[in-house]
């Protein structure tokens, strides 16, 4: 496994080199794009390269499996998931348990891919966080998934922790000076009920609370605890409610002076 991975490494380094001495144009515009796509697919190749070396070991490991109950029932099943660094596919094992009667896929679990999960959950946020102020197409663009869809980072939103009433409310609530609030209705778009075909869609306001902003790079800034709300039903006011929840219960509103 170890010697593939540095052969893939190996790989890579020619290639840069190559882009490198056969570039036209030096230019970091020109140059910088196509070595951060080699190297997102070496490293594609080493994580998929090493998930193949783990789902191997595990079935190898016969004896063990047996005295947990597993037992092979369909091997090398493909899966594709997004993850930051572009698509990832890769084959493991479906086992079943005996000991809990059902079906299992250790690796999924061993590498926190939860079922029927298309993008990573980093991922995931890191759309929903620019989508506050892009429209879809960009927010996937910006993230560096430009091959998923922007029906995909619309669910990515709607599937994320808006409107999870179980997380609405901390335990200890926060003192914070000011919280910053950004509402946008250009940005989550929904289906209307009942929509006539070729119709626009219903656009929906989307309120995202954070903790202020912080430097990434010195180009670069990001929210802090970013917490997004979003109403399905269409109803503004209920939206409000929500965020107007949401404060109350997770900060002290007395100190916060800005808002």
């Amino acid at each position: 496994m170890e010697t593939i991975i540095q052969q893939i490494c190996m790989n890579m380094v020619e290639k840069v080199l190559k882009t490198l001495k056969e570039s036209k144009n030096l230019s970091l515009d020109i140059i910088t794009p196509e070595i951060r796509e080699e190297s997102n697919n070496t490293c594609l190749s080493i994580v998929e390269e090493y998930i193949k070396y783990v789902n191997l070991e595990m079935r190898n490991q016969k004896k063990d499996r047996k005295s947990k109950g597993l037992v092979i029932k369909e091997k090398d099943v493909d899966r594709k998931v997004i993850t930051c660094l572009g698509e990832l596919e890769y084959s493991r094992d479906i086992y079943f348990n005996k000991v809990e009667n059902v079906y299992v896929k250790p690796i999924d679990s061993i590498f926190g891919i939860e079922p029927y999960e298309r993008i990573c959950k980093n991922v995931k946020a890191d759309l929903v966080d620019k989508a506050i102020d892009n429209s879809y197409e960009k927010s996937k663009n910006l993230v560096g998934v430009p091959n998923i869809s922007r029906q995909s980072v619309r669910n990515a939103i709607l599937k994320s922790n808006l409107n999870n009433d179980k997380s609405m409310v901390v335990a200890e609530k926060k003192l914070l000076k000011e919280l910053h609030i950004y509402a946008d209705e250009g940005h989550v778009h929904l289906q209307k009920p009942n929509k006539i075909k070729g119709r626009a869609c219903q656009i929906v306001p989307l309120v995202t609370i954070t903790e202020g902003t912080e430097n990434v790079s010195k180009s670069r800034r990001r929210t802090i605890n970013p917490y997004h709300i979003v109403d399905s039903s269409f109803d503004t006011s209920s939206l409000w409610e929500k965020v107007d929840e949401y404060i109350v219960g997770n900060y002290e509103v007395d100190e916060i002076k800005k808002c």
